[in-house]
């Protein structure tokens, strides 16, 4: 992963931007490249990485609310198997 240390405060705003475009782009149904993205605005790059996972669910979450739509739920987790004999 890229790390280029903490953010400044106008790295923060800009952050903030791209953060933003990203989603509004992922909304709309726009295509988005990533690498595009990242080569762009290097000083941004980690956390635009760390972000993207949160921001595809939050654009998918938005679409499906904005549809109309029910998520299905989760499913609930399954306890591990166990094997041989019970104590």
């Amino acid at each position: 992963m890229i790390d280029p240390g903490p953010l400044h405060p106008q790295g923060e705003a800009r952050l903030a931007e791209l953060t933003e475009e990203i989603t509004g782009r992922l909304l709309a149904g726009e295509s988005f490249d990533a690498e595009s993205y990242l080569a762009r605005h290097p000083s941004c790059a980690g956390p635009i990485l760390d972000l993207l996972p949160t921001i595809h669910d939050l654009a998918d979450l938005g679409r499906t609310l904005a549809s109309g739509r029910r998520r299905p739920a989760p499913r609930p987790a399954q306890p591990p198997r166990r094997e041989g004999p019970l104590p």
